[in-house]
């Protein structure tokens, strides 16, 4: 079974060195994209999470990553492929990671968290963690309800 980070490997070391450029770009796609992000289409959403990774897969100057719809959050490096249940832009991150920097569980969730948590503040201090993963408390709650 593969082993996770919990919250405090992920937040406690120092932040990451993310690229020059990274969080601006985050923040200019989250003024052309995020805005109203709850009314959009699922296909919408879909679609500015695939421009996202074109932007950092560019920014990274690596090979670019098809990202759709699947049964389970993950990234096929076979298929150089990001699947993901639902669209979410920290899950999109996260997987995108794996494209970027190989395999290791801890550097994905804390590239990915530390970009969710200082671009989007507001939404990251909404959710809770459940085990290794961070989720909206009406999420967590349906999970348990099964």
């Amino acid at each position: 079974m593969k082993e996770y980070p919990t919250k405090t490997q992920v937040l406690t070391e120092p932040r990451p060195n993310f690229k020059r450029g990274l969080m601006d770009l985050v923040s200019e796609w989250k003024k052309e994209f995020y805005g109203g992000w709850e009314q959009e289409f699922e296909e919408t959403q879909m679609l500015g999470l695939a421009v996202l990774s074109l932007r950092i897969c560019a920014l990274y100057n690596v090979g670019l990553v098809d990202v759709t719809i699947g049964e389970v959050d993950s990234f096929s490096p076979k298929e150089q492929h990001i699947y993901l249940t639902k669209p979410s832009v920290i899950t999109m991150l996260h997987e995108l990671a794996h494209h970027l920097f190989g395999p290791d569980e801890l550097q994905a969730c804390r590239w990915s968290v530390w970009i969710y948590q200082l671009r989007f503040r507001n939404d990251y201090n909404k959710l809770v963690w459940d085990q290794h993963r961070i989720v909206r408390p009406s999420s967590r709650k349906a999970k348990q309800s099964k």
